[in-house]
């Protein structure tokens, strides 16, 4: 892995922390160095004063508020938001930076040209050149500020830039010049709220500098657009619609424009008019980049939940009739609207673009100015989110019909508390990879995400279920779980032979949920899963357009907002905060390589393999740590799960030391068997032999369960390569 200059003042904070954090508890007193002594008392009394800044958290200090008519534009960037949320350790790195300018080694007689003894500042700086000896640590206070900027406001790091200057003379400016805050915000009035607009041709600017950097290698930039509202907090009327945009070659996310107000726009077509222009020049002109590489622009998906896809396309709600956006199937209402367990005609672009699906109680209700995108299609280019049609819609369904449906699918409270407690002891089991951890199996609906519903649906669903659902419902269940399996893995999705399964048994799935929980419960989202095989025939696997990356994206902007005046103002100032520093710093993507850390000599080894000892691995996938038991397993290329226990840098080529588990059978047999999707029922203890294999064997990372005396071994579906 190439470490970027991010990566390298993190672990210069790090490595210093430690260091300081005991220098500040325990003051030296040298009665030799008066100097030190000095120094010493200045440490507390300073350590002082920024428990003061902290201990009274202020509001945002927003410039003034422009309101423009007339251009929309404002020429600020944007970032791609790769910085960690470390709250707690926020008043421990300022430290860990204090101690830089507080070493008498750091500066000498010769610097004092630099310092500022003015009494009114005019010594002040914009920015400290390199030949300046305040430049690196000038560098690294720029970054803790931008680290936190979710959470520290302007008001807290102004004092502590007084500070800097009245204790150690630094000639820092105010906080929003040495943040580089735009004095202005340029905001539209849109009917009853205001809009902001980030512009696309930035977004594209830091795609292609994010391409360039990483050594991408493509004329093409493919564009995919997520347009969704999101409440500021839950006491407030008011709300953000925001329009994003991703790429296809490394998953980045930036912002296109954000609407505020109590209600959305009345009308979709103006919310979405000003990125529409701008993708109409792209196309036909593409973006040319900074370094002078022109990239043809092309649309490649709109990725929507169902109401808001409903609110941008101008067609019928989820809840009408002919709402399928896929066929033109006829619902049934009864109390609400359900389908049958078949999918109807199949819509097309071209109808779409021509309004044929206008007829009275049909399913368009007046044009969207998307179509004015070049090749836009309506149909084919607006897939089916699994995260909200899927994990949020069916599974979320299931597990409240097993709950609290009919009385012929209702579970006992018995199985439902056996459940929560099979989820809790798989907590302590679960990887680093899952976003969040099992837990009980009540308030499901008010309290699980949807990273909890996609991790019960693919990995502990089948096992904490099989023994606690009646078997026709549990076999049911298994049909989804196998055919999201099958859309979600990466090789899997390659082969046609499993997609025409998967195809098959989602289809069976649908029609044994039709018979198991009545026809009435085949609501809009069960008879959509359908439709999804044909939008991974034409996108790859459900992660490649599905909103997980939206939805991570738009909570890092809420955070942004601190206050409730301008909220609009707040966001775009902080995004231009963030690409500043972006422009500063090279952040260079792994590409394809297996990297090793924390060397040591604990073994274990073997003849020939006994070099270059290290505890973890790491690739752009996934990492191991021989340490962690969770940590360490893989399941190598010819399907045997294997616990890695050294990892052997040999002449700059990676070796696994470790031993093998005995593969004793399946998890389930039907409707496949469950080793087919890379999930294993293995022996509780590897083998005592050691082995030595290649990072080339490396099929999948894996996560191992113990339950009720049995191991049963899962591949994370991601970390296929």
């Amino acid at each position: 892995m190439v470490k970027s200059k991010t990566d390298s003042l993190i672990q210069s904070v790090d490595d210093e922390f430690f260091h300081l954090k005991t220098k500040l508890e325990t003051v030296t007193q040298d009665s030799n160095n008066k100097s030190i002594d000095n120094n010493d008392e200045k440490n507390v009394d300073y350590q002082e004063k920024l428990l003061e800044v902290f201990s009274e958290p202020a509001p945002d200090s927003n410039s003034t508020l422009e309101i423009d008519t007339t251009s929309p534009f404002i020429l600020n960037s944007n970032i791609h938001d790769t910085f960690d949320e470390q709250d707690d350790s926020a008043m421990d790195d300022l430290l860990s930076l204090f101690d830089q300018i507080n070493t008498e080694d750091n500066y000498d007689d010769e610097d004092d040209d630099y310092r500022d003894d003015s009494d009114d500042g005019s010594k002040v700086v914009e920015n400290f050149n390199e030949d300046s000896p305040y430049f690196e640590f000038s560098e690294k206070f720029h970054f803790w500020c931008i680290k936190y900027i979710h959470t520290i406001p302007h008001v807290a790091i102004n004092e502590l830039l007084r500070l800097y200057r009245s204790e150690f003379k630094i000639p820092f400016p105010e906080v929003r010049t040495f943040l580089h805050t735009p004095r202005t915000t340029k905001i539209i009035p849109m009917d009853s709220g205001q809009y902001y607009h980030h512009s696309l041709f930035i977004s594209l600017s830091s795609f292609t500098e994010n391409y360039e950097k990483s050594g991408v290698i493509t004329n093409e930039v493919q564009i995919m657009i997520s347009i969704d509202g999101a409440p500021l907090a839950k006491s407030s009327e008011k709300g953000l619609w925001i329009i994003l945009c991703s790429e296809t070659q490394l998953d980045l996310v930036n912002l296109v424009g954000l609407y505020y107000g109590e209600e959305k726009p009345v009308n979709s077509n103006d919310l979405n008019k000003m990125f529409v222009s701008e993708f109409q020049i792209l196309s036909k002109d593409g973006f040319l980049s900074l370094p002078g590489k022109r990239y043809n622009v092309k649309f490649h998906a709109l990725i929507c939940d169902t109401p808001a896809k409903a609110y941008v396309l101008n067609v019928k709600y989820h809840s009408g009739f002919y709402s399928c956006s896929k066929c033109e199937i006829a619902g049934t209402h009864e109390n609400y609207v359900y389908f049958s367990g078949r999918p109807g005609k199949l819509r097309t672009d071209e109808d779409f673009r021509n309004m044929r699906y206008n007829e009275p109680n049909d399913y368009q209700k007046e044009k969207t100015i998307l179509n004015d995108i070049p090749n836009f299609g309506g149909v084919t280019q607006v897939p089916l989110d699994y995260m909200h049609l899927v994990c949020l819609g069916v599974v979320l369904k299931l597990i409240e019909l097993w709950i609290k449906g009919p009385l012929h699918v209702r579970i006992s409270n018995h199985s439902r508390q056996t459940i929560s407690n099979d989820l809790k002891k798989l907590k302590s089991y679960t990887l680093s990879d899952f976003g969040r951890k099992p837990r009980k199996f009540e308030n499901v609906r008010r309290v699980w995400k949807a990273h909890e519903l996609r991790q019960f649906l693919l990995y502990t669903g089948p096992i904490v279920l099989r023994d606690n659902l009646p078997p026709d419902l549990y076999n049911n269940f298994l049909k989804l779980h196998v055919g999201i399996t099958i859309l979600i893995n990466p090789i899997l999705v390659e082969n046609d032979k499993y997609l025409d399964f998967a195809e098959n048994v989602l289809i069976k799935f649908v029609e044994d949920y039709e018979e198991n929980y009545n026809p009435q419960n085949v609501v809009f989202n069960v008879h959509n899963i359908l439709h999804l095989v044909a939008d991974v025939r034409k996108y790859g696997k459900l992660d490649n357009f599905s909103a997980f990356r939206f939805e991570n994206y738009i909570r890092k902007i809420k955070h942004l907002v601190r206050t409730g005046d301008n909220p609009l103002a707040q966001i775009a100032r902080r995004l231009s905060e963030k690409s500043w520093l972006e422009s500063k710093i090279c952040d260079t993507t792994i590409i394809d390589k297996f990297t090793v850390e924390n060397k040591h000599y604990d073994g274990p080894i073997l003849p020939h393999f006994c070099e270059n000892q290290f505890k973890k691995l790491k690739t752009k996938l996934f990492s191991l740590n021989v340490d962690d038991k969770r940590e360490n397993c893989i399941v190598k290329q010819d399907g045997t799960v294997f616990e890695c226990l050294n990892f052997i840098n040999k002449k700059n080529q990676i070796f696994i030391i470790g031993k093998n588990f005995k593969t004793k059978g399946n998890l389930y047999e039907k409707p496949l068997s469950s080793s087919n999707l890379g999930i294993f029922k293995i022996s509780n203890e590897p083998d005592t032999r050691l082995e030595t294999i290649a990072t080339s064997m490396i099929a999948a990372k894996v996560c191992r369960y113990p339950y009720k005396g049995e191991t049963f071994a899962l591949s994370l579906h991601h970390s296929f390569g």
